[in-house]
This record gives structure tokens, C-alpha cells and sequence, in this order.
């Protein structure tokens, strides 16, 4: 009888990384041989953010901000829902804090990742996304788990919930050095599994659009120092800009795609000539389709700078950073050569990894 395995991760959340990850995990699981879903799990912290009447209790603000986000996030929601069910398998039961011990008859053991699972403030304190539901410990596992800031609470939970674990692994060196400290464990630093499913394969799933050849700006938060470069590069080259959006703010006069599907995604990465980003996933995929690429670090360190630092340092990419410098020279391009040998490398540690959690379920 083949075993299964349960990922436990944010599929439900509507955000181009968080799905991509998802399926990359889950299509790294199912080619090696085995039987894999993802658990439809749902947390309260997702309603609290994700509906009108969760939003009412944040105030004005919140309220506003959902209103005005809505016409195109629900587009999104709903595209990139369609996607999972087409390249995913969830579990038939939708799990909430109140059943989702129920899962421990279901699944021979458990992944938690990747994604910013254990973060504290993401979850609403769930610690469920640390597999604290499950009753063997021998099924607990974690690939590339992340979060933001490493705060107090979030380190006493570290050494609570992990432990046990079977094996776990981590997508950031800060976070790596935090669980070997507090639990005296090994965590092993593993790429995202983005990195785990090719160029080729990507572009299976692809829409491209009409366009070629332009400056591609992905933000997930607020970044004048990006906009102002995004300016100037396209100045200095003469190429046009499109803002693929997720944000209500409209800080380029340009070409605005703030409805993208997951293969839309994909694809706009795929033409671009450059890409300005100061989101992690949007790093990832500058890579993993070989652009020319320049990284704006959020001003509040704890909005996320270690994983994208830590993702460029792995590729020796840390001059792509751009500090605002803003008379890069554009001659200096990516030896992908060495970069590609680099992914090898990463790829061969994290199948290395999932084949133990894999081999070792009775």
C-alpha cells in the first residue's frame, strides 16, 4: 500500500508565491514516486483576513484597504484557486484548528512548508503550521520552513513545537542558526522548492503575454527607491515598464496587471528583459528564468531582507542588490553558467533530504 504524505502549508493564501511553492513542493513529493496531498487546512487567521467580516474588526483602514482591492483580488483569488485544483491534490476534508487532529488516520507523515508557516504574526498565533496536532512525532517533518522576524515568542515557540521533529529543514540562515540554538538540532538550510521544478517545466504552465523585451516591476510592499529606479532604467534603455501589481496604489504611469493568474505570472516573468522586485518569490523566479534583475530591500528590516539575502548569497547574486545605487552598470550581467551548477547543487541536497523523510515512514 503506498504511503501518503500531507503537506501542510498556505495554499489558501492569495499570493503568487505561496501557490507556486505549494505545487513545487507537492510536485517534488509526487515524482519521486510517492502518494502526496495538500492538506486543506483553514486557519482562523486566514478569515480574520481574507473576508469583509474578518476585516471589520481591524478598523477603517483595513475595511477601506479590502474594499478597494477587492474587484482584483477576487479575480486572483479565483485564478489561482483554478490552478490548484488543476495541479494539486487536496485533502477531500477541509481541516480546521477544531478537526484537524483528524488528519493523523489519514497521513504516514507530515511536511510542513515551505513558505512563512511559522510566523507568529502570519497565523495568528496557529500552532498548527509546526504540526503540534500531530500525535506521532516520528511523522513530523518540515521542508524550507520560513518567517519574519525572530522575536521572542516566535524563538520560545521554536523550542517548544521542534523537539521532536523527525527532520527539519529551513529556507533561511538566521532561522537555521535560531531552531539549532534553541532546540541544540540540526536544521538543515534548504533551497525553496521553487528551485526544485526547472525553467522548462515553468514555462509548461505559462501564458506569455504580447509584449517583449520590457522592465518587469513586481512589488509586494511599498518601495519608492524601486519606483525610482524602475524610472531611470527605463530612461537609460528605453524600455517601457509594466507593473504587475498586487497593491492599490498606482506609483508608475504605465502598463498596470493587477489581475495575473498563476500562468500569467509565469509568463511575464518569462519575457521580460529586466526585473525589479523586492518580493522573495519574485527574486526566485528572476532566477529561475535567467533575467537580468535588481533586488530593492524593504527600509524595515523585519519585512523580510534575510531571505532575500539569503536566496542571493547561495547564488553569489548579492551585487544585484541595489542600495540605492541607481548607476548600475548595465554591462555587468549574470553568469547563469555558474548559477545553473549552483541550483544543481541545492537540488541535489533537497531530494537528498525529502528521499530520508520519504524512506523513513514504516
Amino acid at each position: 500500500m503506498n504511503k501518503k504524505i500531507g503537506i501542510v502549508t498556505f495554499h489558501k493564501a492569495v499570493n503568487y508565491g505561496a501557490a507556486l511553492q505549494c505545487f513545487a513542493l507537492y510536485r517534488a513529493v509526487k515524482s519521486a514516486g510517492y502518494d502526496c496531498e495538500v492538506v486543506d487546512y483553514l486557519y482562523d487567521n486566514y478569515k480574520r483576513n481574507n473576508t469583509f467580516q474578518g476585516r471589520l474588526s481591524g478598523g477603517f483602514k483595513k475595511i477601506t484597504e479590502y474594499i478597494l482591492m477587492y474587484p482584483t483580488h477576487s479575480i486572483r483569488k479565483k485564478k489561482i484557486e483554478k490552478f490548484l485544483r488543476q495541479n494539486t491534490t487536496l485533502s477531500e476534508k477541509l481541516y480546521t484548528p477544531q478537526n484537524i487532529a483528524d488528519s493523523n488516520q489519514i497521513y504516514d507523515s507530515f511536511i510542513a512548508g515551505s513558505d512563512q508557516i511559522w510566523d507568529l504574526k502570519k497565523t495568528g498565533n496557529d500552532i498548527n503550521f509546526y504540526l503540534s496536532f500531530v500525535k506521532d512525532a516520528k511523522k513530523k517533518n518540515s521542508y524550507a520552513a520560513s518567517l519574519g522576524e525572530l522575536t521572542p515568542s516566535v524563538m520560545e515557540c521554536l523550542r517548544r513545537q521542534l523537539l521532536d521533529f523527525n527532520h527539519i529543514s529551513v529556507r533561511e540562515k538566521d532561522l537555521q542558526e535560531a531552531v539549532e540554538f534553541e532546540t541544540k538540532r540540526t536544521a538543515e538550510l534548504l533551497i525553496d522548492p521553487t528551485f526544485l521544478i526547472d525553467k522548462i517545466e515553468w514555462m509548461e504552465h505559462a501564458v506569455t503575454p504580447k509584449e517583449n523585451d520590457y522592465i518587469l516591476v513586481y512589488t509586494l510592499a511599498k518601495s519608492p527607491d524601486l519606483f525610482s529606479f524602475a524610472k531611470h532604467l527605463a530612461q537609460k534603455t528605453g524600455l517601457k515598464i509594466i507593473y504587475l501589481s498586487v497593491r492599490v496604489e498606482r506609483p508608475l504611469h504605465t502598463k498596470i496587471v493587477s489581475t495575473a493568474g498563476i500562468d500569467e505570472y509565469l509568463g511575464y516573468f518569462s519575457k521580460a528583459k529586466y526585473v525589479l522586485t523586492n518580493s522573495f518569490h519574485g527574486t526566485a523566479f528572476s532566477i529561475i528564468m535567467e533575467k537580468e534583475f535588481f533586488i530593492g530591500l524593504h527600509r524595515e528590516a523585519h519585512m523580510g531582507n534575510a531571505r532575500m539575502e539569503t536566496l542571493l548569497d547561495k547564488f553569489g547574486l548579492k551585487n544585484r542588490l541595489l542600495e540605492n545605487n541607481l548607476e548600475l552598470d548595465l554591462n555587468k550581467t549574470i553568469d547563469y553558467e555558474l548559477v545553473r551548477s549552483r541550483i544543481k547543487q541545492e537540488k541535489e541536497s533537497a531530494f537528498t533530504f525529502l528521499n530520508k523523510i520519504i524512506t523513513n515512514i514504516e
